[in-house]
């Protein structure tokens, strides 16, 4: 680690996008709680379209558009948009947002682990210990997980149907 600093603009963009990640944890679930089926992914669909389209509208190439380039940019929104968030709209109406958080921490490690194996990667020590660190903490996070105490009347509302 010689030569490593942290600076503060890094650790400032860093704590913003670990805030917007339990941020969405957080509403996604409250969503996929709170409205059947696929409601939530359509309505969120719909408005990232109204925002977005008329930027494309100014912005595309008609020129380079055939049917393959279209084919192409369905495939790409359907695999790491639409099928993702639906699979996270079905997942948190199941486990806690804490265990979601948790599985979802071992992401980069699962993309380094591919990144040596399937790619031929070699690993820095720091990145090594980042990747231990990460374990550790989602590990013990796991062990110290312990069931909320439930209420009688919250017991009886489960009851119902």
């Amino acid at each position: 680690m010689v030569g490593w600093h942290a600076r503060p603009f890094g650790i400032v963009l860093a704590l913003t996008a670990a805030a917007a990640w339990a941020g969405y944890i957080l509403l996604t679930r409250r969503v996929a709680t709170q409205l059947p089926g696929l409601e939530g992914i359509t309505i969120a669909s719909l408005v990232s379209l109204v925002l977005l389209v008329p930027l494309a509208v100014f912005t595309v190439d008609y020129s380079t558009l055939n049917w393959g380039v279209i084919g192409l940019l369905v495939a790409v929104g359907v695999l790491s948009s639409a099928f993702p968030y639906t699979l996270d709209t079905f997942i948190l109406r199941r486990i806690t947002p804490r265990l979601y958080a948790i599985i979802t921490s071992f992401g980069p490690v699962i993309a380094a682990v591919f990144g040596v194996l399937v790619l031929g990667e070699s690993l820095l020590l720091q990145q090594q210990v980042a990747i231990l660190v990460v374990c550790v903490a989602a590990g013990a996070a796991i062990a110290t997980q312990r069931e909320q105490p439930v209420s009688d009347l919250e017991r009886t509302a489960r009851a119902i149907p």
